[in-house]
């Protein structure tokens, strides 16, 4: 059976062109449970260390459907007033493979105004592409046989790699929180066998308002902006907490019927004082609808619950938060 993949098409006429221009950024739709996947200023806001790991499968039963797996930690520096972090992202699409690995450095202020933060982080991302899984409409594929018949595309595995940094800052008071940062950027475009490959840098907003409720359940609205300038996708959700114990909620992608996708359903459970986790499915609403299942994401939290340390003392700002 041949190798064929929908979103390998999408590549495959990119790749004509031998050059390819896209905004990258990996989805999420449990992004308010792990802010520092997304805002390098957010590392050490949970006061000890915390490690977080993602799993998606998007647009299920789609060939060469989006797979994501992520993973980072994060912790406060007391000495050094600000925090430091680390993260790693694999994702594959199709014929191609995406690394990212980064680490962070910020600053955090503490005032009676509340906490700002104000961060950066380095890294390098790896872009692979395997010709042998593409198919081109003129080419010769007869058992190990592959001609693409095209000279853009290539007949094995090319891989390349080049440096990224992002930036943000974020915002912690008494009932709300915000932040923003500028994530993908890197320095000229990534090259392999020909093929060019020049990435956007992309705007990330997050906000987050707490309510309380009846008693031991608070009320969580949040929103989720993301821009390379020429495309922007909204997301908003709400998620209610019962006793920092359950927490469930529901949120939709998309604000105009050119970029609506889907309405999430999301749970979570404190396993224990350190472990807790979530399960996330968007239901499709966009025409992909007719040729998928919808998608899944699994969220697992770590948060050591103990200073580290000596130094300042962590923040009496009460903002709290399903962890």
């Amino acid at each position: 059976m041949r190798h064929i993949y929908a979103v390998g098409f999408f590549i495959l006429t990119l790749c004509c062109s031998g050059d390819l221009a896209a905004q990258h950024t990996p989805q999420y739709s449990l992004y308010m449970l792990d802010r520092y996947q997304f805002n390098p200023a957010y590392a050490g806001m949970d006061a000890s260390l915390s490690i977080n790991a993602a799993y998606r499968t998007q647009w299920v039963d789609l060939p060469g459907n989006p797979v994501q797996e992520h993973i980072n930690a994060h912790m406060p520096l007391y000495l050094l007033n600000g925090a430091v972090g680390v993260k790693l992202m694999h994702e594959t699409i199709g014929a191609e493979n995406t690394v990212r690995a980064s680490v962070s450095y910020n600053y955090v202020l503490e005032g009676n105004f509340g906490l700002i933060s104000a961060g950066v982080s380095a890294g390098i991302i790896q872009k692979s592409l395997d010709g042998a899984l593409l198919r081109a409409p003129d080419g010769e594929y007869e058992g190990p046989t592959i001609i693409h018949n095209d000279p853009n595309l290539p007949i094995g595995l090319v891989r390349g790699i080049k440096p990224l940094v992002a930036a943000g800052a974020y915002y912690i008071g008494d009932q709300f929180e915000a932040g923003i940062s500028v994530t993908d950027v890197s320095f000229g475009a990534l090259e392999f066998d020909g093929i060019r490959f020049s990435g956007r840098p992309a705007l990330v907003a997050f906000g987050e308002y707490y309510l309380e409720g009846l008693e031991g359940f608070d009320i969580y609205p949040t929103f989720l902006l993301r821009s390379d300038l020429s495309q922007t996708q909204v997301e908003v959700a709400v998620r209610g907490v019962y006793d920092d114990f359950l927490s469930a909620g529901v949120g939709l992608r998309g604000y105009s019927t050119h970029t609506l996708d889907a309405v999430v359903l999301f749970a979570g459970l404190k396993l224990s004082e350190h472990v807790s986790m979530a399960y996330g499915f968007d239901l499709t609403i966009s025409p992909l609808s007719q040729a998928t299942r919808g998608t899944h994401e699994v969220v697992l939290k770590y948060n050591l619950n103990k200073i580290i340390g000596a130094g300042l003392p962590p923040p009496v700002i009460y903002s709290p938060r399903f962890r």
